[in-house]
């Protein structure tokens, strides 16, 4: 079974994302999106990006039997593409797991590093197989 979950999130850097930082933005999302989309567990990403706002919502479509799983397993992975990309997450998993997250790649300055702020979750719905 399929069960599609929603994150929201606000990304800022130190730097801000003005002038060329929006190219750097775009990037930035398009990285974590292929990464996200590459697990083997996701079968379905939709993604609401706002460049202004530097925001964006991320839909994932998880296989798993129970919602409950495939809320972790969606945070798991959305956690592990961030860092890959380069960036941290605030908020996605609990204090104890995101204190020893770290990026796995740091392809930013520091004052460039992206930082991913959890603004809000929506619990999936089962989906039917298709």
């Amino acid at each position: 079974m399929t069960h599609s979950v929603a994150f929201d999130f606000k990304l800022s850097r130190r730097v801000g994302w003005g002038g060329e930082g929006i190219s750097d933005l775009q990037r930035h999302f398009k990285s974590v999106c292929d990464r996200i989309a590459a697990s083997p567990v996701v079968d379905r990403v939709e993604v609401h990006v706002d460049l202004e706002d530097a925001s964006l919502v991320l839909k994932l479509t998880v296989r798993d039997d129970s919602n409950v799983k495939a809320e972790a397993i969606a945070r798991l992975e959305l956690g592990r593409a961030i860092r890959e990309s380069g960036a941290e997450h605030v908020g996605l998993l609990s204090v104890a797991e995101e204190f020893h997250c770290r990026p796995v790649v740091n392809a930013w300055a520091g004052l460039r590093t992206p930082k991913w702020r959890h603004r809000g979750f929506t619990p999936g719905q089962p989906l039917a197989e298709v």
